[in-house]
């Protein structure tokens, strides 16, 4: 998260969404390719951090769907890593039956995925 300070008290968190800030050119801060590479190199995520956590709730859903061809599960379901599927999948069908409610965009290319994968919307 932006506001999230590492032990020895830097400003981890700020820091990093300087840097996504001027990769995509919106901030006076410029990054050489050089930069940009030392940072992929140790597994920088670039995208936006909500963005982030969506794919990861999908490739979640995608494996379990690919593992069992469905996704029936309770909305208490966790993975045995952890992951609490059934309150992702609520909150996706939350969100998109509830688009000025919720904190969740559902844009037509993650409904696509979505239905890919047999999500009932």
């Amino acid at each position: 998260p932006v506001n999230y300070t590492s032990e020895d008290g830097f400003p981890l968190g700020s820091w990093l969404s300087q840097l996504r800030t001027a990769r995509r050119g919106i901030s006076k801060r410029k990054l050489t390719e050089e930069q940009i590479a030392q940072l992929d190199a140790i597994g920088m995520q670039w995208g936006k951090r909500g963005d982030l956590l969506w794919l990861q709730g999908y490739r979640v859903a995608e494996a379990h769907f690919a593992a069992y061809g469905n996704l029936n599960v309770p909305s208490t379901y966790k993975t045995p890593e952890g992951f609490a599927l059934g309150k992702w999948i609520n909150r996706q069908q939350y969100a998109y039956n509830n688009p000025g409610k919720s904190n969740s965009v559902l844009n037509p290319e993650r409904i696509a995925l979505l239905a890919k994968i047999g999500i009932t919307l």
